[in-house]
């Protein structure tokens, strides 16, 4: 009697279900037969089912001919160095064991940037895009704490560190680059390029119970866009939407009330940050959707099956093609390792490394406006401030001198004129 049977494939990944199958052949024949023989699969990493021994006994009165049996698992979610185990054995029989063992590594994921109008069909009219803005404009009476003058043009966060190439998509559809100092509205969405990030601070701040403003860093290859974005603090509960398209992000979530929320959108996932420090990142080209929390709370929601898991704090876990995969334990070291993998930590954006730059917007506030907005949110210092200061001090010195030398131009001309009418006559 021999037992034949299928090896694992070389390499795991999380989400998907692998099928193996064993079976007996024999030589040979016997009017009686002793103990059955049995094969299993078996592993105390991963939920091999059926988890039953497969009896072999052709000599046995009750034996229905069967000789194939199928085992199958699904690769759960491992943190990087975790390790997978996979038996293959003779029931009680110690030298007929085969082990398979992996170790997790991180994969180098592959980012498809998908064109404007294929993003959820993001692009939007002018009339819907003012309409968003609007909304935020309205609301800007109930700020506790936000810049009010920046929320009543429809700004919801500025851009306070920005690394590499990066491009801000309006609205309607409109590219720019996107400097530190560039304003957020809602509609609006960010590009980052490869090596580049950038680190959005929201317009949320509230004063009575001394929370916020919430903080979002964008990894290099990445697309963001802002949705809806409610800054009524007497609406209750208070929610705001963004999409996260491609890529990977940190949240730090502050200032919120217990039953307000932020949710990131990603493919058929949904993932509802309350009061925390997360990471999310989205691969549309298999929809994998990898989340952790440091801190806080999260839930996520598969669009696709209905079904919703909380995350706590240090817990993780994987959805593939919207089927959530379990939870499991994130350590400090494998939250650092995501953080630095992604450049998506405080110390990715260093002051010597930002990109200065101006607000970016048709319809610019004022210089008082500005000094104020950059003071509140305390992201760009005093001395930005006098060189914006310096700037438009420079402009109206120039603007002046052009002024007065126009000024001696339309005089003399107004000298010379006559007297060459007077000397032709």
């Amino acid at each position: 009697i021999e037992t034949y049977f299928e090896k694992p494939p070389l390499k795991l990944t999380p989400g998907e279900t692998i099928e193996l199958i064993a079976g007996f052949a024999q030589g040979g024949t016997a009017g009686d037969g002793g103990t059955r023989v049995q094969f299993w699969y078996d592993s105390e990493s991963v939920d091999i089912q059926p988890d039953l021994v497969f009896a072999y006994a052709p000599w046995a009165e009750d034996f229905d001919g069967t000789t194939e049996a199928t085992y199958s698992f699904k690769v759960p979610p491992v943190a990087s160095g975790g390790e997978i185990e996979i038996y293959a054995s003779w029931w009680n029989a110690e030298p007929c064991l085969v082990i398979w063992k992996y170790q997790a590594q991180e994969a180098q994921p592959t980012v498809t940037v998908l064109p404007m109008d294929e993003r959820r069909g993001w692009s939007k009219s002018e009339e819907e895009c003012a309409r968003m803005r609007q909304k935020v404009a309205d609301d800007a009476q109930y700020s506790r704490g936000g810049p009010v003058d920046a929320l009543k043009k429809g700004y919801i966060g500025l851009v306070v560190g920005v690394l590499g190439d990066v491009v801000q998509e309006y609205c309607d559809g409109e590219e720019r680059p996107l400097p530190r100092g560039g304003w957020i509205s809602t509609g609006d969405c960010v590009r980052t390029g490869p090596n580049s990030g950038v680190r959005v601070q929201m317009n949320d701040r509230d004063d009575v119970i001394n929370g916020g403003p919430s903080v979002i860093n964008i990894a290099s290859n990445s697309v963001l866009c802002f949705g809806k974005f409610d800054v009524n603090y007497d609406r209750y509960p208070r929610e705001s939407v963004i999409d996260l398209i491609t890529g990977a992000i940190r949240v730090l979530f502050k200032g919120w009330g217990r039953n307000d929320s932020v949710s990131v959108r990603t493919g058929v996932t949904v993932l509802g940050i309350r009061g925390s420090d997360v990471f999310i990142q989205y691969l549309p080209d298999n929809d994998f959707v990898q989340a952790a929390v440091i801190e806080g709370h999260m839930d996520v929601t598969s669009e696709r099956t209905g079904e919703t898991i909380s995350l706590t704090d240090n817990q993780g876990t994987v959805v593939v093609e919207g089927e959530i995969m379990g939870t499991a334990n994130i350590t400090q070291e494998r939250w650092d390792s995501y953080l630095e993998e992604h450049g998506l930590s405080d110390a990715d954006f260093p002051d010597d490394e930002i990109v200065d730059g101006g607000i970016i917007d048709e319809d610019p506030l004022d210089l008082e406006e500005t000094e104020e907005l950059l003071e509140e949110t305390g992201s760009i210092g005093d001395q930005e401030v006098d060189v914006i200061r310096d700037n438009i001090f420079l402009f109206l010195g120039v603007f002046c001198c052009f002024g007065i030398v126009l000024g001696i131009g339309a005089v003399v001309v107004l000298l010379v004129i006559p007297s060459r009418k007077k000397k032709s006559q």
